[in-house]
């Protein structure tokens, strides 16, 4: 019984630290591309202005 509980919990642990770890991908991702079109956009404005 105990070595059930335990498998289950390091399972549990596994399964969270996965799953915690693609969400940071997913947000890293994210900046990333958020990064990027702001900098298309300010390149745009500067090209507008003449700058």
């Amino acid at each position: 019984m105990r070595l059930g509980a335990r498998i289950s919990g390091l399972l549990l642990e596994v399964l969270l630290k996965e799953n915690i770890t693609n969400r940071t991908e997913m947000v890293n991702q994210t900046d990333g591309n958020c990064d990027e079109v702001l900098t298309q956009d300010i390149n745009a404005q500067s090209e507008a202005d003449g700058s």
